[in-house]
């Protein structure tokens, strides 16, 4: 007993003087258990260890603001906005600190996060107010003399810079038309987006097929959403994108089944790696042997001892060895398939 004392005050002295270890040991912490509960709804139909919480709201409680301005296509929109509900699903949204945390694939892809403008864009809503503001008229300034139509509509998670931006428009006048407005919510977003298209083909026909959605993400650090997303085709020509700092894009998104010409400046997250998946495995399975050895051992002393015959110890260590071979293998292919699932892709639209 005492020669675990040792090796235990090792442990909570990494453990509490070391925020790498911690949280490499919270991380596996929260695999075996997420692996657990995943392998328990294997055996369960119809019970998913991911599956997503689905909620209908109404268009009024929705999260979007559009500008002040008035246009016979804002009132058409709204009107069909208020026809029916949306179903929202939740989709994780990961920042700065939090990807190396709970995505540590996507650690290596990401922007650096010591970036001094980083701080000082995210510690003021009104900086990050004038962020959003100045990349808005870039875009639009960009797109303006290609002889196309485009309306571009702004997405982020949070809210809290939202009153600085009202306070830009009140300050320094209203953006240009093509600016539609602000969401927080991907679905309610692309629900609007929708209803404008509607608007647009109502109201000048064929032509309004041809107008080009941007989805703009602005950022002040990384923000990384895994979810695949699948927009449906009535928002198409549909263009999603983001800014870039030092070089490197700060918005990572998964598009289904392709994103090409779809994402600018944004990174596409990569699919699970059949290489990672296989390694893991493998890694889990040593883990296990090392674990459960000592209990094995004890198991075949107790059936093979030395009193027992030959022939009948050697038929029990051959049923043993083959029933933890299988079992290995079994083990092995659940974490591999573990670690290759992927979510289902939210349909947008």
């Amino acid at each position: 007993m005492w020669q675990c004392v040792y090796p235990a005050g090792i442990a909570f002295y990494l453990v509490g003087n070391y925020p790498e270890w911690r949280e490499g040991i919270f991380s596996v912490v929260r695999d075996v258990s997420s692996l657990f509960q995943w392998l328990l709804s294997r055996g369960a139909p119809g019970l998913s260890a991911r599956s997503t919480c689905k909620r209908v709201i109404r268009h009024d409680s929705a999260s979007i603001w559009t500008p002040t301005r008035p246009s016979a296509i804002k009132s058409q929109t709204k009107a069909l906005m208020a026809t029916g509900t949306i179903t929202t699903e939740a989709c994780d949204t990961y920042h700065g600190h939090q990807i190396p945390l709970h995505l540590p694939d996507m650690a290596g892809m990401v922007a650096a996060m010591n970036d001094p403008f980083i701080v000082m864009t995210d510690c003021s809503s009104l900086g990050f107010a004038r962020v959003v503001w100045d990349f808005i008229a870039l875009k639009i300034s960009q797109y303006r003399n290609d002889g196309n139509g485009h309306c571009f509509f702004v997405f982020h998670p949070d809210n809290a810079w939202m009153g600085a931006f009202v306070r830009l428009e009140r300050a320094e006048g209203q953006l240009p038309p093509e600016f539609i407005g602000v969401a927080h919510d991907l679905f309610v977003l692309c629900r609007w987006m929708l209803c404008v298209r509607v608007a647009l083909v109502q109201a000048m026909g064929d032509a309004g097929k041809g107008i080009r959605f941007h989805i703009l993400i602005p950022s002040s650090e990384p923000m990384v959403i895994p979810r695949p997303l699948s927009f449906i085709d009535a928002l198409y020509p549909l263009t999603l994108e983001g800014p870039t700092r030092r070089g490197r894009t700060l918005v990572w998104l998964r598009v289904v089944p392709d994103s090409a010409g779809v994402l600018k400046d944004i990174g596409a997250v990569p699919s699970p790696c059949p290489v990672g998946a296989e390694r893991k495995a493998c890694a889990a399975v040593c883990i296990m042997w090392i674990v459960a050895s000592p209990a094995l051992v004890m198991v075949c002393k107790l059936f093979c001892s030395p009193r027992t015959p030959f022939y009948m110890a050697l038929s029990l260590t051959t049923v043993f060895h083959g029933l933890a071979l299988v079992a290995t293998l079994w083990f092995k292919r659940e974490v591999r398939d573990y670690y290759l699932q992927e979510d289902v892709p939210a349909v947008l639209g």
